[in-house]
């Protein structure tokens, strides 16, 4: 299943997403790192104001082998 990162807007393929981010009940998947640390310090710049109303994240991160 395609995802967009919601930092940098390339698509990723969530089988095979390193980087995801649970907030708000739901789970975001990134390009990297970067964008994953980017989004989990100031969530809100990238969600609409009623998506960022929480200010707790939980890390979930899936290892590819």
């Amino acid at each position: 299943m395609m995802h967009v990162d919601i930092v940098c807007n390339r698509r990723i393929d969530a089988s095979s997403a390193i980087w995801a981010s649970r907030y708000h009940g739901e789970t975001y998947f990134f390009c990297s790192l970067m964008c994953r640390e980017r989004f989990e310090l100031e969530p809100g710049d990238f969600l609409a104001p009623a998506e960022s109303s929480t200010v707790s994240t939980d890390v979930v991160m899936h290892v590819v082998s």
